[in-house]
């Protein structure tokens, strides 16, 4: 068994919303707006919910932070559509 990559452009954090933390490093406001886009992508967290079902998998960002990164949001919402089932952790 080996490792498989998968990008999913859709549930990464859009240029716009990158320059706007880059601009004024408001978190509350970052992850208010990541709450909000991810949660609209119903078809991209279906497709991340079903493909964590089949195999283990690992979430990566280039933010170094998890405590600031917008992979806690995705993990947040495909957990959500598990039922609150999965087990998140931070490596």
């Amino acid at each position: 068994m080996g490792i498989s990559y998968v990008h999913r452009g859709d549930l990464g954090t859009p240029k716009p919303i990158r320059d706007a933390l880059k601009a004024d490093r408001d978190y509350v406001s970052f992850f208010e707006r990541m709450e909000q886009l991810i949660g609209s992508r119903r078809q991209a967290v279906e497709d991340a919910y079903r493909y964590v079902e089949q195999r283990r998998c690992c979430l990566m960002c280039f933010e170094r932070l998890a405590a600031q990164c917008h992979r806690n949001v995705v993990a947040r919402k495909i957990k959500e559509r598990d039922g609150n089932g999965l087990r998140i952790r931070n490596l």
